[in-house]
């Protein structure tokens, strides 16, 4: 369809076809497509990114002990929403490039960032992705080591019924 999630990435793809130009990158100011990055040292896996993507280019997923972050090059629309909210923006861990690259848009959703997750040591429930707690401990310091280890150990379930 002409209309809808995808149709920009759809025309291009269509249009690259049958020019016989299959893998064009074509990154550009104008670019009607972003590519989004993820810096696998300094993201925390929060999902903040995800939340905040209007068209669902990122989405944010949790199982098996682990998070994952999924991009989606042919719902991206370069708006860089995910790098105005992310938490860790001044590390960089999150970077949207204006984009069009074909291979990318032909290849379908990807993941971008993985980590494992947590588990509560009382209910088993999901803690926060390990990642997270390693910025957390980082920020800490060796000061309050005991601080991040009784945060990494139990949910915030758990935590609030002590």
């Amino acid at each position: 369809t002409l209309f809808g999630a995808g149709a920009t990435a759809r025309s291009v793809v269509e249009l690259a076809t049958r020019r016989g130009s299959d893998d064009v990158v074509l990154a550009h100011a104008h670019s009607p497509l972003g590519t989004v990055e993820i810096d696998q040292s300094a993201c925390t896996g929060c999902g903040t990114c995800a939340a905040a993507c209007p068209t669902g280019a990122l989405s944010f997923r949790q199982a098996s002990g682990e998070v994952s972050l999924i991009f989606d090059q042919t719902l991206c629309i370069a708006c860089k929403k995910c790098e105005e909210v992310c938490p860790e923006a001044e590390a960089e861990a999150i970077r949207v490039d204006r984009t069009t690259d074909l291979v990318a848009l032909k290849g379908g959703p990807r993941t971008i960032f993985q980590s494992s997750q947590k588990a509560c040591e009382e209910c088993g429930g999901p803690v926060a992705p390990s990642a997270m707690l390693d910025r957390i401990a980082t920020l800490l310091g060796d000061e309050d080591s005991a601080l991040a280890d009784q945060l990494a150990r139990l949910c915030l379930t758990c935590r609030r019924g002590r």
